[in-house]
């Protein structure tokens, strides 16, 4: 560990059809880190759409959580 570091527990855990706003929150942060908002903020899926694939058996989206915030 290094010195003055923050210590971070986090959970890793694969996202359902419930978990719009986590799904929501990997998009937010996609955008900052690739610095391109156009393509992962600018026009987001809707609800149902977004639901609808996370549910397929074939669509692993994973997230990690730190005291419920994605990271």
């Amino acid at each position: 560990r290094l010195a003055g570091a923050a210590t971070v527990t986090a959970t890793v855990r694969r996202l359902g059809a419930e978990d719009l706003e986590a799904m929501r929150g990997i998009n937010a942060l996609y955008a900052e880190a690739f610095e391109d908002p156009e393509h992962y903020a600018a026009v987001p899926p809707d609800d149902a759409w977004l639901a609808a694939h996370l549910a397929d058996r074939h669509v692993i989206a994973l997230v990690a959580e730190d005291a419920g915030r994605v990271i």
